[in-house]
């Protein structure tokens, strides 16, 4: 879409338009070049959890979170050339188990609880102003 395209939509088109590409941007490169994202199918983010050390069988939602949470606080190794890579890949799983609850308790944020809140904050800074 051209710049002259979205300045003819509305304000309520463009800010659809904006939180789209906010959340398209939501994704990550895996080792065989595929761009993983939010849309992307639960047996591919099973395995991409599991290359990265996450074991999925029988965990539930919050144990992969509080798992990928602490994995994440515990990256080290800032010079490592592959450290922002695997960082990435830690925030992706995060921001998309939020979207996952949020989903389960049908968008509506007040059931949401806080700990998944913190991770898409953007995104639901963006839902109270479409409620208002």
């Amino acid at each position: 879409m051209t710049i002259a395209q979205y300045n003819k939509l509305s304000k309520e088109e463009q800010f659809e338009q904006h939180i789209k590409k906010l959340l398209n941007n939501i994704c990550f490169e895996n080792d065989k070049g595929e761009i993983i994202n939010l849309k992307t199918d639960s047996k591919t983010i099973f395995q991409e959890l599991n290359k990265i050390g996450i074991e999925t069988e029988n965990k539930t939602i919050d144990e992969l979170f509080d798992i990928l949470v602490l994995k994440s606080n515990n990256l080290k190794d800032y010079y490592n050339p592959d450290f922002q890579k695997t960082n990435n890949k830690f925030l992706f799983f995060r921001k998309h188990i939020s979207f996952l609850v949020l989903y389960l308790v049908n968008n509506d944020v007040k059931k949401l609880p806080e700990k998944y809140k913190s991770e898409i904050k953007t995104f639901l800074n963006y839902l109270e102003l479409l409620e208002i």
